[in-house]
């Protein structure tokens, strides 16, 4: 009995745990782990795994339930398996002792989970209770630890289940059954429970082999149609028929055979309890609430001391799950004969000893045909020799191979099947057969074949496009790019994004685009992407600046969706930096021209063939008394009178039927203040590319000023033709007179060597005649011996004359003081001169500045001064004049004055064509760029002066002063 009550509490226990294993591993369906600890299942979690307290840790945030220690405890633990750097591992109590160094955490610590990879959130589960479990240990790649969900979130819960693929116990080993269970926690838990008690229950096995069997006993009487009474049911048959004790007792024996059980099989049952023997029968019952189950029953007789049958005990099993088996084979079976996968059986030999339907089908072959035969019957000799070898290979060491077969059909076809070949084993672990089940794949082969030439051919076109592009799947994953774009990112240093495109997000290009210049670029192209990718737009266009090292340039990203039933999109980056350049060079040039139209004071404007407005600049729309908004989209009628529209009107028809620039002149009234100008207006037809009339194109230029300046030119051209015939008759007077200037000048040079020749003669050739008469009277009394000394005196005294008179004569022709000493002292001389010559009395007076001149400027001033003095001698009839020599700033200015009678016409003295003197006198100062002026009235005097410009110092150094 003490044995029986502990099986029933173990039972018990066993039955309230797998409900709460069931409702966990239904909650974990629908929450995460974050969400379970929250949830009403929390209860569920702690009793599965035998814990009064959880922890969950990702990273360092941390989420606790139940009774656990303190969050630094915890994450103490978590500090030191972070310190070991070993793989992903799954603690029991005794290998946090061992490994982390945690003492203190023995009693408390039932088991822990450890997910570390780099670059990766640390996944940490721990569960405290005072009981130890066995240490297991990671065996598999880390990895395979992390399991990141559609969101792109680190899932705990399936880490959890991805961690019980490659674990391996101290104790006994996990199946690959219930590995494969082990997709949830509530598997894990079930597993750990059943290593748990595995031991235990081997022991108990032994023992009680039969305790997991329901019992019923009833009363001996059987016969047909009749029912004993039932006096005692386990707890199991409670469980298994879902009626209690007492409802069970109060019920006849007769349900034990269901309602399928037939009366002769009744029959036959009541004979053999007749003959006391045991019976044996399976049959198929329901329970209270009317589910089926089959049981099978040992209906044992207890004979009393007497060797009657005192009670029936029913010994029986539920076999419900084994005729369910039965039921699955028989399925199978069928299932294989019907499967669209060829089947066959062969021995270790390679005998083939089963073919299904399909077998036949795909190969030509009856079964009777390959019954016995190698299955080489259908081999091609197309698949390699390697191939065959690495699949027996894999069959002797146990595993199961997987692989693509070219096979040649019964009428010598070739096709392709997908073969799996399995190792069957018997219960002992010793493999007896072979199972292959192959697809014929000859169709899909043949797609896969199109697809890669479509895929060839798509790749070519894609990469003979100049454009990047590349594919996008439904989530934004780059699938395909083409060469265009793997150019760009080497030529742009991305050679990562060139060699490895098709493991980028694109959202992970933007995201790496954003510490750029401009971010927003980077978050626009993202979120029109994303438009595409969650279909709410059709197409996205996004113009954007991409600097490069040595010049800008600007791309155009398009971005499509894929034609259905494919889903994803495709992105195309176009290089529009010549269009880009192109456009702001028209802005430039627009800019430009408009800043031009608005400039120039020209009236600009642009026309429609029917005359309606397309744009004009400010000074037209000046004329029209409007701003360029509301000109634009009107024409001549609505600002100008009907008749100067009409005129208008006509002017751009004769220049669109001139086909070629028209230019007019034409009076326009100016609207904003009233005034009328004189305008020059041409006319051009405007055409397009292919030559078609696009509008009238007219320029208007204001001429008023320009006529008005060529009315006051043509007056000007009058009076300057009657100046140039006055100038023309003035030139003729003027040749005139230096015709006739040039003949006084022949005829003084005349009379001056005339006047020297008397001289010489009257003067000094008499002298010399003297001189003779005397000189041959010296030699003949020479001769005779007579010495006279008074004839030498006369002599020497007629010399001396005559010497005297030559000194006077150069004197007077080429005085050396004025050579030697300068204008001024020449000037006193000559003074000295007038006064014995012409007994003329000249005062000479000088400022005293210094008057730097050029030799030809002292002799023709001098010479000037000479004649205006001989002048007054001759003419003025007085014996004084004065000379007066001044500096005004760079002049020189020289006066000559006499209280004489004076002239009555100053200006005829020095202009006549009749006189000589002072015209003359003139004309010489005039050619050394100086001027005469002569004040002079009748009694009065004359005042005669001379300017002549100074020379520069260094010039003029030898002049005095």
């Amino acid at each position: 009995m003490i044995e029986a009550t502990q099986i029933r509490q173990r039972r018990e226990r066993e039955y309230g745990l797998a409900l709460h294993r069931r409702r966990l591993v239904d909650a974990m369906g629908v929450h995460d782990f974050k969400s379970l600890m929250q949830h009403e299942s929390r209860a569920d979690l702690l009793e599965v795994v035998g814990a009064d307290g959880f922890a969950l840790l990702v990273d360092d945030s941390i989420q606790t339930m139940g009774v656990t220690p303190d969050a630094d405890r915890i994450r103490d633990l978590q500090t030191r398996r972070r310190a070991l750097q070993t793989d992903p591992t799954f603690f029991a109590s005794s290998a946090l002792t061992h490994d982390l160094g945690a003492p203190e955490c023995n009693d408390g610590v039932a088991g822990a989970i450890f997910v570390s990879l780099r670059d990766r959130p640390d996944i940490t589960m721990i569960w405290f209770r005072n009981e130890r479990y066995h240490s297991i240990r990671w065996a598999g790649d880390p990895e395979h630890a992390h399991f990141v969900d559609e969101s792109g979130r680190i899932s705990p819960r399936k880490s959890f289940a991805q961690f019980l693929q490659n674990i391996r116990g101290q104790c006994q080993a996990w199946s690959q059954a219930e590995l494969d269970s082990a997709g949830e926690l509530g598997s894990l838990i079930e597993i750990e429970v059943q290593h748990r008690y595995k031991a235990e229950l081997n022991i108990l096995q032994t023992v009680l082999s039969r305790v997991n069997e329901a019992i019923l006993v009833t009363e001996p009487n059987f016969e047909p149609g009749q029912s004993q009474k039932i006096l005692w049911v386990s707890e199991t048959f409670e469980r298994l028929s879902g009626f209690n004790a007492e409802e069970l007792t109060e019920m006849r024996a007769d349900i034990m055979f269901g309602p399928k059980t037939g009366a002769a099989d009744l029959a036959r049952i009541g004979e053999q309890f007749a003959r006391r023997e045991a019976v044996r029968v399976e049959v198929l019952r329901q329970t209270k609430d009317g589910k089926p189950f089959w049981v099978d029953m040992d209906i044992l007789p207890v004979l009393d001391r007497t060797g009657q049958v005192a009670q029936l005990i029913s010994i029986e099993r539920d076999i419900t799950a084994r005729r369910q088996m039965e039921e699955s084979l028989r399925k199978l079976s069928t299932a294989i004969e019907q499967s669209p996968a060829s089947v066959v059986i062969t021995d270790l030999d390679a005998k083939i000893e089963y073919v299904n339907p399909r077998f036949t089908e795909v190969t030509g072959y009856s079964a009777a045909e390959v019954i016995g035969k190698n299955p080489r019957i259908i081999q091609s000799q197309e698949t390699s020799r390697e191939t065959f070898l690495a699949l027996w290979n894999t069959l002797m060491n146990g595993d199961i191979w997987s692989g693509e077969l070219l096979n040649r059909r019964k009428n010598g076809e070739l096709y392709w099947e997908e073969s799996h070949i399995a190792p069957v084993k018997n219960p002992d672990g010793i493999v007896t057969h072979y199972v292959a089940v192959n697809l014929d794949i000859t169709e899909r082969k043949n797609a896969e074949r199109a697809l890669r030439a479509s895929e060839a051919f798509t790749k070519t076109i894609l990469d003979s496009i100049p454009e990047h592009i590349c594919v996008l799947d439904p989530q934004g994953r780059i699938v395909s790019v083409n060469k265009a774009w793997c150019q760009f990112a080497e030529n742009n240093e991305a050679a990562w994004l060139a060699e490895n495109s098709t493991s980028f997000s694109y959202r992970d290009i933007c995201i790496a685009s954003t510490d750029q210049a401009d971010s927003r670029i980077a978050i626009d192209a993202w979120a029109g992407i994303e438009s595409i990718l969650k279909k709410t737009s059709d197409h996205f266009v996004l113009d954007y600046l991409c600097d490069s090292p040595d010049t800008p340039r600007w791309f155009r990203m398009n971005v499509y969706p894929m034609i259905a039933p494919c889903e994803g999109a495709v992105v195309a980056h176009e290089n529009i930096t010549e269009r880009k350049l192109m456009e702001i060079s028209l802005d430039n040039e627009r800019t430009q021209l408009r800043t031009l139209l608005e400039t120039i004071p020209d009236l600009v404007w642009l026309k429609t063939p029917e005359g309606v407005y397309l744009t004009c600049n400010t000074a037209f729309a000046l004329f029209l008394g409007a701003t360029a908004a509301e000109i634009v989209g009107k024409s001549d009628r609505d600002f100008l009178d009907e008749e100067q529209a009409a005129l208008f009107r006509d002017k751009d028809r004769a220049a669109i039927a001139a086909g070629r620039p028209c230019i007019s002149d034409e009076t326009m009234t100016f609207a904003h203040d009233g005034h009328r100008a004189f305008m020059a207006t041409i006319r051009t037809p405007m055409l397009d590319h292919s030559g078609a009339l696009i509008g009238v194109l007219g320029i208007a230029r204001d001429i008023t000023e320009r006529m008005e300046a060529e009315a006051r030119i043509k007056t000007i051209n009058l009076q300057l033709a009657e100046q140039g015939r006055k100038l023309e008759q003035r030139v003729i007077e003027r040749t005139e007179q230096l015709r006739q200037l040039a003949v006084k000048t022949t005829l003084a040079e005349e009379r001056e060597r005339q006047a020297i020749a008397a001289d010489l003669h009257d003067d000094l050739g008499q002298m010399l005649h003297v001189a003779k008469i005397k000189l041959g009277t010296l030699s003949k009394s020479l001769r005779d011996g007579c010495f006279s000394e008074s004839l030498i005196a006369d002599m020497n005294a007629i010399l001396s004359e005559a010497s005297g008179m030559v000194r006077s004569l150069t004197s007077q022709l080429s005085p050396p003081v004025l050579k030697d000493l300068g204008l001024v002292p020449a000037l006193g001389w000559l003074a000295d001169e007038m006064r014995r010559i012409y007994s003329l009395n000249v005062t000479v007076e000088d400022d005293g500045a210094p008057k730097p001149l050029s030799g030809a400027q002292s002799a023709i001033l001098f010479r000037a001064v000479r004649e205006l003095l001989i002048n007054v001698s001759k003419h003025a009839r007085t014996d004084r004049a004065e000379v007066r020599v001044q500096r005004d700033d760079s002049q020189i200015v020289i006066t000559v004055a006499d209280k004489g009678i004076g002239m009555t016409d100053p200006r005829g003295a020095t202009h006549s064509p009749k006189g000589f003197g002072l015209s003359s006198l003139r004309e010489r100062i005039a050619f050394l760029k100086g001027a005469v002026t002569i004040d002079s009235n009748p009694g009065g005097g004359t005042v005669v002066t001379l300017h002549m410009q100074l020379e520069s110092a260094p010039a003029a150094a030898s002049e005095g002063a």
